[in-house]
């Protein structure tokens, strides 16, 4: 799944490093490329921020990747956390994180206009992290960026704009996506659906092409065990399927 010019680039520097008898050496030449890939992925320190704005065009997986998250912070770490919704354009919306921050037993609020950030914002000293959903945008309307623009407030403290992605986007839409949404100054990139495709090498070379920290992965509709913040380990499994190869090799031979 890494982009072909990627690809060729990593191979051809192994083949200048290396003498021919060796490159048909197959683990020899993964562990190169895999420790390759491992030094150049770039991530992001796992929830340091106060405040986390979830961006992304729909179907991307935000209302569930904050759902996720705010479970492990508030089982995992002990964190004290709030949900926030500016989505108030999507039929349920509203109604679903509200029903999920009952579940949690968290604090809940509507977003509707920039003056209602002025009492938000008297509360927050209290609270660890701050999960914030948004609308979803289409690529085709700008409007909708811009209107997000406007309620993500610059004078906002600590804050995080994680864009969304799914990792079953062809490389060139998750590039426009990024280009769509770059005015919102993205803090990293959460990529979902890591578990419904097999190759993973998208998220690598949209790593690799645009030096955005990586935040987290989606890998499947648990909650919260199918929510990781990212590491360049799990990163380099995903592509060569290591613990996937493992697990068979275990199961054939019992």
């Amino acid at each position: 799944g890494v982009l072909e010019e990627l690809a060729a680039e990593m191979l051809l520097e192994l083949q200048s490093q290396t003498p021919v008898t060796r490159l048909k050496n197959k683990p020899l030449v993964e562990g190169y490329l895999a420790k390759k890939i491992m030094d150049e992925i770039v991530v992001s320190e796992p929830a340091s921020k106060k405040f986390h704005f979830f961006v992304g065009p729909s179907g991307g997986g935000k209302t569930s990747s904050i759902i996720k998250m705010a479970s492990q912070l508030i089982v995992r770490e002990n964190k004290k956390v709030a949900l926030l919704t500016l989505d108030t354009q999507k039929v349920g919306a509203v109604e679903q994180l509200r029903i999920y921050s009952q579940i949690l037993n968290v604090p809940f609020a509507v977003i509707r206009g920039r003056s209602d950030w002025k009492e938000i914002l008297k509360f927050i000293n209290s609270i660890d992290c701050i999960l914030i959903d948004t609308p979803g945008c289409s690529l085709k309307n700008t409007d909708e960026v811009a209107f997000l623009e406007n309620l993500i407030l610059k004078e906002i403290p600590s804050k995080s704009i994680h864009l969304v992605l799914s990792a079953r986007s062809k490389y060139e839409d998750l590039q426009g996506v990024l280009n769509k949404f770059s005015v919102l100054n993205i803090t990293d990139v959460i990529f979902n659906h890591l578990d419904e495709t097999a190759q993973n090498g998208n998220v690598y070379s949209f790593n690799k092409i645009n030096k955005i920290p990586l935040f987290a992965f989606g890998i499947g509709q648990r909650i919260p065990e199918d929510f990781e913040f990212a590491t360049k380990e799990r990163l380099v499994d995903l592509i060569f399927h290591i613990t996937q190869k493992n697990n068979s090799t275990n199961e054939a031979s019992l």
